[in-house]
């Protein structure tokens, strides 16, 4: 019958979300994280401080927010935690189809993960382009991230992923490349 993503597509024009969504870099006053999310993250990072060794940024994403929003933050901790690029971020097919509202661990489950982890040293190319690996930090909550092979990854025209951060294809190359280096990701969402 119909696919995820078109259904995703048609629930987002009869929700009111601006398609297509807006690319990186194109925040308007605003359109950063939510007081919440930000605050969630500041405490992730302040707890999991020891193992971020690229502390001038660090990453939000609000799957809070559905799937068409600009939902991922790279926020200057320099700065007062001031937006430096902001994007659009897939969550998992499994976890919903507009917003991700189920989460696992689980190796296999095809699901998103919430929590803090952190990212690879160096980008790689990968079968998708420009990557980055992450690790998760939160034990039961994200800690298969890298057995799961999590990454950071471009979208090459999908809406949803097995549980990878999929960025916009314009988008992806900067993204990987401004985060890799040890740097700090909080991943925020419904909370049980």
């Amino acid at each position: 019958m119909f696919s995820t993503p078109f259904i995703a597509l048609w629930l987002a024009v009869l929700a009111g979300i601006a398609w297509p969504p807006r690319a990186v870099g194109t925040v308007a006053r605003g359109e950063g994280p939510s007081e919440l999310a930000l605050a969630a993250g500041l405490r992730a990072l302040q707890q999991h401080r020891r193992h971020v060794s690229q502390r001038k940024i660090w990453t939000l994403i609000d799957y809070d927010l559905p799937f068409t929003s600009v939902r991922l933050w790279v926020l200057d901790a320099r700065r007062g935690h001031t937006v430096k690029l902001a994007s659009r971020v897939s969550h998992a097919w499994k976890s919903g189809p507009l917003f991700a509202t189920s989460f696992s661990n689980t190796p296999g489950s095809e699901l998103s993960s919430l929590g803090s982890y952190v990212t690879a040293q160096r980008p790689y190319d990968g079968g998708y382009g420009r990557s980055l690996r992450v690790r998760g930090l939160d034990r039961g909550q994200n800690d298969n991230a890298l057995a799961r092979a999590i990454v950071f990854h471009p979208d090459l025209g999908m809406t949803h992923s097995a549980g990878c951060f999929m960025l916009p294809g314009a988008d992806a190359r900067r993204i990987v490349d401004s985060i890799a280096g040890g740097s700090f990701v909080y991943v925020h969402g419904p909370q049980p």
